[in-house]
């Protein structure tokens, strides 16, 4: 354990194997670093954030705040905002995209999925960045999306709001894999 960092040898008197304190920006960096480098494959990065995201939405669902449900509903009216500005507003968009999510995170008030939706989240954009264009009709797609996610938490739906999550990871996950899938052939080409 002491070559993950994990324990520290202190000499002297009182001295010995310690273990040190975790910090979560350790494990965020470690799959940041996964997800920048394409390690992780579009398709697994889908399947954990179906899975983790719809569980966060449940969660949400049942431990939202009246106060929570503002937040969520103000970031969702930026959101509107791009939508009616079309896809020049892509960027904020999904920057927006991502505050929804986070927040859902917060709510959980679980930091194991704070922490590792943080990392995800400030990473997945090179998978944006190159594989998902978000024309007009896509980005209404996720903003009608948004709206059916945050009706359901704001209803308490648990198991309507991860099936929509999930269906909306799963859409646009399925666009990036397209593209990617679009972009090889023209590289074998």
């Amino acid at each position: 354990m002491s070559h993950k960092g994990l324990i520290e040898n202190r000499l002297g008197l009182g001295g010995g194997s310690v273990v040190k304190s975790i910090d979560t920006d350790q494990v965020r960096e470690s799959i940041g670093l996964l997800i920048r480098s394409q390690y992780i494959s579009v398709g697994h990065l889908a399947e954990f954030r179906e899975d983790v995201e719809g569980i966060v939405a449940a969660h949400a669902a049942v431990r939202h705040t009246a106060d929570d449900i503002k937040i969520l509903r103000q970031l969702l009216a930026q959101a509107h905002e791009c939508v009616d500005q079309g896809s020049s507003q892509r960027n904020v968009f999904l920057n927006l995209d991502k505050q929804i999510h986070m927040n859902m995170a917060v709510i959980t008030g679980n930091p194991i999925y704070i922490s590792v939706l943080h990392s995800i989240h400030d990473n997945i954009h090179c998978y944006y960045d190159r594989f998902l264009a978000m024309e007009n009709h896509e980005l209404r797609e996720n903003y009608q999306d948004l709206c059916g996610i945050i009706q359901a938490v704001e209803n308490g739906q648990a198991d309507l709001a991860r099936k929509l999550v999930r269906n909306h990871v799963m859409r646009f996950s399925r666009y990036i894999e397209l593209r990617a899938e679009e972009e090889n052939k023209k590289n074998d080409e």
